[in-house]
């Protein structure tokens, strides 16, 4: 093969992304939400949280069209072991965090000023452990 060629494949190897599927867990909506009224879902554990060859992490993205949102991420295991994580979003504007995933976790958005309007998305990852 000539080295332009194999440069090539791999460049094109290297693009794959580091996960095995994606597949949204939940979502959550506030349509001219008004401030201090939460909205929420709840998720559970698809499968083992690590081994081996990797695992589940979860990401949240957030999305305001219009107002403000703190958006929050709960998560915690069968041991009473938990995780959260926050952000503030002013709209117009989008943002993402995460965590590895755990047994059960809950999104949660609320309105921080009056007429919000914004959408959270939780997704989970399988990610590969590339060692």
């Amino acid at each position: 093969m000539r080295p332009y060629v194999i440069a090539a494949l791999a460049a094109t190897a290297l693009a794959v992304p580091a996960h095995a599927y994606e597949s949204p867990v939940c979502t959550v909506h506030l349509v001219n939400g008004a401030r201090d009224i939460p909205a929420f879902c709840e998720t559970h554990n698809i499968g083992d949280t690590a081994n081996a060859s990797g695992g589940f992490y979860r990401t949240v993205t957030v999305e305001v069209a219009m107002g403000a949102v703190e958006a929050t991420l709960h998560c915690y295991d069968a041991y009473g072991r938990s995780w959260l994580g926050s952000d503030y979003v002013a709209g117009p504007g989008v943002t993402t965090f995460g965590t590895w995933d755990d047994d059960t976790c809950e999104l949660g958005l609320r309105a921080t000023v009056d007429g919000t309007t914004a959408t959270a998305t939780s997704t989970v990852s399988w990610v590969f452990n590339p060692a």
